[in-house]
């Protein structure tokens, strides 16, 4: 399988696309942690619940947008295989794009 970036950040490896969303970003000491933006996370999400990413609003709640825990362990497990440091907890606690990417979106800031 090959990996490739595209321009909004997000890694699709071939065969099997999948999309972490998580970007890197350098700083003057090398290679952060990876972060999330609030669009990285509202895509990642549309494409796991097969719908359109304007079709999520920040703070909607996204188990009654149909994601269930099974998808959300898989995400997560998927976002901490990028580097990023996921706490599944959190993310259930508050299941919305907006504090998803609160969550991992501060990480580059807090790494570098």
């Amino acid at each position: 399988m090959t990996s490739t970036a595209s321009t909004t950040g997000a890694t699709r490896t071939t065969g099997a696309t999948r999309t972490t969303g998580a970007t890197r970003t350098t700083g003057a000491t090398g290679t952060a942690p990876p972060s999330l933006t609030i669009d990285d996370v509202k895509e990642t999400v549309a494409e796991l619940l097969s719908v359109a990413p304007d079709e999520i609003a920040d703070d909607t709640d996204l188990a009654r947008l149909g994601l269930d825990s099974m998808q959300l362990m898989r995400l997560s497990g998927r976002w901490r295989r990028s580097g990023l440091k996921v706490d599944f907890a959190t993310l259930a606690v508050e299941p919305t794009v907006r504090a998803w990417a609160r969550h991992l979106g501060g990480q580059a800031q807090a790494g570098a």
